[in-house]
């Protein structure tokens, strides 16, 4: 049976989906005491990560939501709770998670890049008859879908390959150089 797993990490909460034979067999909001700071809640939340992927000791596909070029606040520990859970997902699985863009996902699960929390919840009804409140669960059951669709494609819905097609073809972005003229 084919498992595929999908992580919305953030400094607050995390929201963990696992699709197992193409259902839902696990969708859950990781939420830290909120007397805990800096390491101890990455510890916290890296542990209970852990502890909840345990019934799933393999997996086909694993993917995170990548931090999006408008974050604000503390980007440092964003960018180490993202580190912490790409490392663990590398470890329980075997291989590297993919690193979704924000909105990649969105365009995945809804045909728009732009898509709001709102119109992604009543997507992933429609798409999936999934429906939850809780917008980091949501994302975290759009990744694996997407990592579902990334590996094993049967989608024939245009932007759901679309997406897929963008993270297989990323667009390597070069530097160019400026060259003056000498008499300047």
């Amino acid at each position: 049976m084919q498992t595929f797993v999908g992580v919305d990490q953030a400094l607050r909460k995390i929201g963990v989906a696992v699709i197992q034979g193409g259902g839902v067999a696990l969708m859950k909001l990781i939420l830290p005491p909120p007397h805990l700071r800096s390491t101890e809640r990455m510890l916290y939340l890296r542990e209970a990560l852990q502890h909840a992927l345990e019934p799933f000791p393999e997996a086909d596909g694993a993917a995170l939501e990548g931090q999006s070029y408008g974050s604000a606040g503390q980007l440092d520990q964003l960018g180490r709770i993202g580190g912490i859970v790409e490392l663990l997902l590398a470890d329980l699985y075997g291989k590297p998670p993919l690193v979704v863009p924000p909105a990649t996902l969105k365009k995945f699960v809804t045909g728009s890049g732009q898509a709001t929390k709102s119109l992604m919840m009543r997507a992933t009804k429609v798409y999936w008859d999934v429906e939850t409140d809780q917008d980091d669960l949501c994302d975290a059951h759009g990744l694996a879908r997407l990592a579902s669709e990334f590996y094993t494609p049967e989608s024939i819905i245009r932007h759901q390959c679309e997406a897929v097609h963008s993270l297989r073809h990323k667009k390597v972005r070069r530097r160019i150089r400026a060259v003056f003229p000498k008499s300047l």
